[in-house]
């Protein structure tokens, strides 16, 4: 046993010296001062958008290619610049990921290492990537997907990730939420800030014909869980949460199957089954086999409880996140961390359904203006705003 333990604190110490050479090395070439961001420009030929990897079928990554590939069909040269040690291998896994998670994409992938003198706009992807972007030559901007120093304990990622919201780009958000957060959470912002509406995909999520009265009559449901080895999706709570639940729910005679996915295959799960990583068409076909969804949006809220709802699937999301402030309180059931709470909410609605048909009704009236094509539009107009492009 001691072995072991001597092997663990070995291998904690090598992954600390490589966590603190990987944060020297990003140092080296950076600075804490703020940019002198130039003028939009007059016309918005080429993009750069830094980048990390890409995984298949992350929501994060697919919501920049989406983003990428619109200003790409309005004639802008695009460039995926892709940051840290990565190799030309590297590159050929980014763009195999890409087309697994949106097919059409556009733009060309290159190694940081390889940019352009200059590029009209400059676009940073997340924390890290600021860091990269200060480096590049043109008009800069920060698409923000979420508030990344809540990802972090306070310490050295926490700190650096706060600080680059005090650099000066033009701060893009998803939604309000993350500017909500910078504003209470950062002093020295002097930033120019827009938001996009937060979309999603009606192409690729449709409505599914379900019988919700049917679920008075029904002894056994199937959920599908969004979960990830993210301290944002509350992995150990929601694990814990369904676990206490399905022995709570055997009580009253009902049996609840739950499927889990975002996690790789090979991980273990407390009780239910592990589905792994799912593409996009299995996942809406996972949709339409179960009778209820879960996510957890305790940061700014994910892309997975609007694909859920688009399809129909009755939701659960978390009272303690994001959720309520972009989709209001009627349109899924919101739930704390009691298992009690949970128990008595499935058994709420299984015994009176119409709850779900009016969750439904609201939650599509909520959804029915909203599409990427829009929010992409957004997004370019605000890139242009400046420009011969938009007059």
């Amino acid at each position: 046993m001691k072995i072991i333990n001597k092997l663990h604190d070995k291998l904690m110490d090598i992954k600390e010296l490589r966590r603190i050479e990987r944060l020297c090395h990003l140092l080296e070439d950076s600075s804490f001062d703020p940019i002198s961001n130039p003028e939009m420009p007059k016309e918005v030929k080429t993009m750069a958008i830094v980048i990390p990897v890409l995984t298949m079928s992350s929501g994060g990554g697919s919501s920049i290619l989406r983003i990428g590939t619109y200003v790409a069909s309005k004639g802008v040269e695009l460039t995926y610049l892709v940051q840290g040690h990565k190799t030309h291998e590297d590159i050929k896994t980014l763009k195999k990921n890409a087309s697994i998670s949106i097919p059409d994409y556009k733009g060309t992938f290159k190694l940081f290492e390889e940019h352009d003198d200059h590029y009209d706009i400059c676009m940073a992807t997340n924390w890290l990537s600021v860091y990269y972007c200060k480096q590049l030559n043109g008009y800069k901007t920060y698409f923000i997907q979420d508030f990344e120093p809540f990802f972090y304990d306070v310490g050295d990622e926490y700190m650096l990730a706060k600080k680059t919201y005090t650099f000066g780009f033009h701060h893009i958000s998803l939604g309000p939420w993350n500017l909500k957060q910078i504003e209470n959470n950062v002093q020295d912002v002097h930033s120019k800030s827009d938001y996009i509406t937060f979309p999603y995909e009606p192409k690729e999520y449709k409505m599914v014909d379900r019988d919700y009265m049917s679920y008075r009559t029904k002894n056994k449901f199937n959920m599908a869980v969004y979960i990830k080895e993210s301290g944002r999706r509350i992995p150990a709570i929601i694990q814990y949460l369904l676990k206490e639940t399905e022995s709570k729910l055997k009580e009253h005679g009902i049996e609840l199957n739950v499927y889990y996915y975002g996690l790789k295959k090979d991980v273990k799960v407390l009780s239910g089954t592990n589905l792994g990583l799912l593409t996009k068409k299995q996942l809406f076909e996972l949709y339409k086999k179960v009778d209820f969804g879960m996510v957890a949006s305790m940061t700014n809220i994910s892309l997975v409880p609007y694909e859920m709802l688009a399809t129909g699937l009755p939701t659960f999301e978390f009272k303690d996140g994001s959720y309520s402030a972009f989709l209001g309180n009627d349109t899924a059931m919101l739930i704390g961390f009691d298992p009690n709470e949970l128990t008595n909410r499935i058994l709420e609605v299984i015994n009176n359904p119409q709850q779900l048909i009016d969750m439904n009704s609201k939650a599509m009236n909520q959804l029915k203006e909203l599409s990427w094509e829009k929010t992409c539009e957004e997004f370019y107009k605000i890139i242009t705003s400046g420009s011969k492009l938009n007059g």
